[in-house]
């Protein structure tokens, strides 16, 4: 699952470490959130994050938690986007090509 990361925010822990909240926006347009914390060794596939969370990057390598339909795993191997190949997702490739359809057809 592709989304983009709209802000990060960071509490801490009663047990020791921090919890950092991730916020997406998935490129289905809905809502998503993720939580992960500073002690557990999931914290390093998320760390570089926290540097580009001010550039709303897109961030491929995600999947949802069975718990909730808007939770994304902590578990997951989240990696920023670079190409505008790449940010682009189903619903906007499936937009561009009938726009660029329609436009052949003039």
């Amino acid at each position: 699952m592709k989304a983009k990361l709209l802000r990060v925010e960071e509490k801490p822990s009663v047990y020791g470490g921090t919890f950092f909240y991730f916020f997406f926006k998935g490129d289905d347009s809905k809502s998503y959130r993720s939580c992960v914390s500073s002690n557990y060794r999931n914290f390093k596939n998320w760390k570089a994050l926290l540097d580009q969370a001010k550039n709303n990057p897109w961030i491929d390598g995600l999947f949802l938690s069975n718990r909730s339909p808007r939770l994304i795993n902590a578990d997951s191997l989240p990696r920023i986007v670079t190409t505008p190949e790449e940010k682009r997702g189903p619903i906007q490739a499936m937009q561009e090509s009938l726009f660029n359809e329609i436009i052949s057809k003039g």
